[in-house]
Formats: C-alpha cells, structure tokens, sequence
C-alpha cells in the first residue's frame, strides 16, 4: 500500500500487504482483535520503507510520489468531499467543518497523506546515511519516541503530522532491514514460530496493560516499551507467517492492489452495511465487493489509482 508496482515483485511481501489490508477491512466491520491496531498501520510503513529509494532527484522523487499517492488520495477524497457539501447545504444548524469533523462517511486515506510526508523526509535522511545502518536505527529510535512524547503531552497537529513522526520510525526500519526482509531463507518451521511467538507476545502485552493505540491520530495510551515491542512483534509475525505461506494468489492480489482496497472498502462498507448487519458475513461481503471494485479501478482509471 503506498508504494509504485517494481519490476520485480516479492510473493511474500504481497502476502504480507494482503494480509494487513483485510485486517484493516476487517477493523472497520468490526470484525477485528483491539490488539491488531498495534501493528496494522506500522506495518505498512515499514513495508513501505523496503522500497525506499533516494536514487531520484529530490524534485523527480517528489512528482513520482506525488503522482503515485497524492492522486489516489485526492481522487478517492472527492466522493466524501461531495457528501459533506451536500450534507451542509441540505441542513441547518452545522458549520462545514463540523460536516467535516463528524462526517458519517470516515475516510483511510489518511494514511496516504502521511505516507507522503515520511517519503519526502526519508529520502533525505536515506540520502545521507543509506549505508550506515546503525545512524538509520539511531534516527528510527529517535522518531519512535518524539511521537511518543508528541502522543503523551497531546501536543496538536495538522494533517498527520504527528503520526508521521512516530511512524518514521517502522519507515526507516523498513529501509535498514529491507535486505534481511527481500531476501528472507529461514526454514518454514522457524517462520512460523517466530510468527505465534510473535502474536502471542504482541497479544499478551497489549491486553496485560489495557492499551488503546490509534495510529490515525498518534493516540498511544501505554508504557513506551508496550508501543515500541508490539508494533516490532507484530510486524516480524506478519512478515514470517507471509514468507511461510510463501504464496497465496488471493492474499497476493489484496496485497498488490492494497492501495485500490484501502480506498474503496470503507464506501464498499457504508452500502453492504445498511442490510448484513453482521460483523463476519460483513467483512466477508466487504472483502469479496472490493476484489471487482479493483479490476474496474485497474481497468478504468489505472494512472488515478497510482498504478
């Protein structure tokens, strides 16, 4: 999610993106563990950060990203824009910002925008020290806690900022690891033990000290070490469970067109929920409306997707 197509792919890496797409759609049907919104997000950060590259020109760099996910995310904004002007001007008593603020459709694109923000700081800090591995985990480690403290003292943000601050940190983890990642050779047995070892310990801290962690608006109402060790826990688990399944063409195509799916399901969602009323059968209809949702997109407007 957030990243342009590579001419070569990774199958265990689309797993993994398939795999943290439908549990974003299924937290948004309710369908979902609380301890998931630990490591959901970052996880697509740091999936991000494996295909990080400074090679570009800062100015051909920024375009290209622009074009890739600044568009989808403007484009898939428009039908909730539309709402929310339609909404004011057809009732009394509310401002446009409350349409806005309280609007009955939310949107994921959030993500994209903060995204942006990190790509555009990284390249410049992975200009600089692409090659020294401990300065980038230094920087990562100094990013996770400034929006740690950031969340603590509920110091106020515009557009995502503060989440792109502590999400930094999964980015340029992504980036230093992203060899061990790509070219991961473990024994499957291995993969999947750190795979429920990782849940395990991902689950049992986050309900052990009663978290709430929401990532959209930088909210992480637990001990530092909590945050830090389930968001890693949780990542590394996904990403060895990914690379035992090794293949999988429906969680592949989920990942591939993680994007597409990130910024239809929820409208997908609003339609499907007005009559299954179920949060299963609701994350399932939801999952399966958004796979022809995807071939349309791709079909149709390929370049307004960021494909």
């Amino acid at each position: 999610m957030g990243t342009s197509v590579q001419k070569a792919r990774y199958d265990h890496i689309d797993v993994a993106k398939g795999i943290g797409i439908l549990l974003v759609v299924a937290l948004h049907c309710n369908f979902h563990f609380d301890a998931g919104n630990a490591f959901e997000m970052p996880l697509f950060y740091f999936l991000s950060g494996l295909f990080m590259s400074s090679k570009l020109q800062f100015s051909e760099f920024a375009k290209k990203k622009a074009r890739t996910i600044m568009v989808p995310c403007i484009v898939f904004y428009l039908p909730i824009i539309f709402y929310n002007v339609l909404f004011y001007f057809t009732h009394d008593g509310i401002t446009i910002v409350d349409c806005f603020k309280k609007s009955a459709i939310p949107s994921a694109n959030w993500f994209l925008l903060s995204l942006f923000e990190v790509q555009l700081a990284a390249y410049f800090i992975i200009k600089y020290y692409r090659g020294n591995k401990p300065v980038l985990i230094m920087i990562a480690a100094m990013c996770s806690i400034a929006g740690y403290f950031l969340a603590y003292y509920k110091v106020a943000s515009l557009a995502f900022l503060k989440t792109s601050v502590s999400c930094m940190s999964f980015f340029l983890l992504g980036y230093a690891f992203k060899k061990q990642v790509l070219e991961l050779k473990w024994p499957r047995w291995i993969e999947l033990a750190i795979a429920i070892v990782g849940f395990a310990l991902c689950g049992f801290l986050f309900y052990h000290s009663d978290a709430f962690i929401f990532w959209r608006n930088n909210v992480q109402n637990a001990p530092y070490y909590v945050i830090a060790i389930t968001a890693m826990t949780g990542i590394f688990a996904v990403v060895a469970i990914s690379k035992a399944i090794k293949q999988s063409a429906v969680l592949q195509f989920y990942g591939r067109y993680s994007l597409i799916v990130l910024c239809t399901h929820i409208y997908v969602m609003k339609v499907l929920a007005v009559i299954i009323h179920n949060p299963a059968l609701l994350f399932f209809a939801v999952a399966a409306a958004c796979a022809p949702v995807v071939i349309v997109c791709r079909r149709w407007i390929p370049r307004l997707c960021g494909l």
